[in-house]
């Protein structure tokens, strides 16, 4: 790959081993061809007895043909081993595995500069220390990987910032390096600091909040949120998916309930700051119809997940699970659907944090 690979500054991250990523919830697929045909010819029976009776299901391509993900036996990839290690990593080596696979908890998105690399705050264990930094080369590797798993590109031509205002393309990739150059910061001072890049950037200039009204807009989104998912924890179910709407539903019962505003440890800005990093590069807050809704969606999340904290201080431990579950269900089309049509709200959850 020719094209310039980059990421932003000072991205950290080293993997646990946890195997949250491979259980159900997460996507499974699609193995590439030559990955699948490896696998096949493994002769996996005799080393790996869960894969005895196959490694893969079929699932209809976007092409109209088959292809194949990884099988799941009890909620998790066949390949899970009880020490949540995976089994082809250990008898075949790292490059037997989809690309799918290796790439995560990285994602990659192309644009007019080239191909932009940063990581998904749904891993499990992402937040819970801040890793080694990731090399050029780890960028570049990332990159390659992407272009195999399938590497979207981003080009619309225009973006819409927040309300009906908005900039061209080539006007959001410099707005988008200022907001990098953003040093990390606990949630509410990174977001009064991106607010004040956009005032800079912005034509016109950027009108700051007239008045508050964070703690009224993300309990109004909670609400929604919460009305929608209660009723699904109460329905009968069983695995990842049903565990996480139950874990999202005891965060916001708890966070609805709670009259008082935990505040989040200093040490907890450098694993936000290298989420929103993220979101910007990966411009994954597109999703929500503007910069400052999906903004607002990650200041939602880091609320909720503060919020289930029992004490009045969120130490860098505890905040990185309920955070981290929080997005792997964001990730679910219905949610994503219900919350883009609260955008404005999410904006001015933004426009005032």
């Amino acid at each position: 790959m020719t094209e310039d690979v980059r990421g932003p500054a000072g991205l950290r991250f080293t993997c646990q081993g946890s195997g949250a990523c491979c259980r159900a919830g997460y996507t499974l697929g699609p193995v590439e061809d030559d990955i699948a045909a490896g696998l096949d010819a493994a002769d996996l029976g005799s080393w790996w007895p869960a894969a005895a009776d196959g490694w893969s299901e079929d699932r209809p391509g976007p092409d109209g043909g088959v292809v194949r993900f990884l099988r799941q036996v009890e909620g998790a990839c066949v390949f899970l081993r009880p020490d949540q290690l995976c089994a082809v990593h250990a008898h075949l080596g790292p490059q037997a595995k989809p690309a799918f696979c290796r790439l995560f908890p990285f994602s990659a998105v192309r644009d007019p500069k080239g191909v932009a690399v940063g990581v998904r705050p749904n891993c499990q264990t992402l937040h819970n220390q801040q890793g080694a930094e990731v090399t050029p080369e780890r960028l570049q590797e990332v990159a390659e990987l992407a272009q195999i798993a399938g590497l979207p590109r981003f080009e619309p031509s225009a973006i819409r910032v927040v309300g009906g205002r908005g900039v061209s393309l080539d006007d959001w990739l410099h707005v988008e390096s200022l907001l990098l150059d953003v040093p990390a910061a606990e949630p509410r001072a990174l977001f009064k600091s991106y607010r004040e890049a956009l005032a800079t950037a912005m034509p016109g200039g950027w009108s700051p909040a007239v008045a508050s009204t964070y703690d009224v807009s993300w309990r109004q989104l909670a609400g929604v949120l919460h009305a929608r998912l209660k009723p699904l924890s109460l329905q009968p179910g069983a695995g990842p998916r049903h565990e996480r709407v139950l874990a999202v539903v005891s965060m916001l019962d708890r966070a609805l309930s709670r009259p008082d505003s935990p505040r989040i440890s200093e040490e907890v800005g450098p694993q936000i700051t290298q989420a929103v990093q993220s979101m910007v590069v990966l411009k994954v807050f597109a999703e929500m119809g503007s910069f400052a809704a999906g903004m607002g969606l990650f200041a939602l999340g880091v609320e909720v997940a503060a919020h289930a904290w029992p004490d009045v201080e969120v130490p860098s431990a505890a905040f990185g699970p309920p955070f981290s579950m929080w997005h792997d269900l964001m990730v679910h089309p219905a949610v994503v659907d219900m919350l883009r049509r609260q955008s404005g709200v999410l904006e001015e959850l933004f426009l005032n944090a």
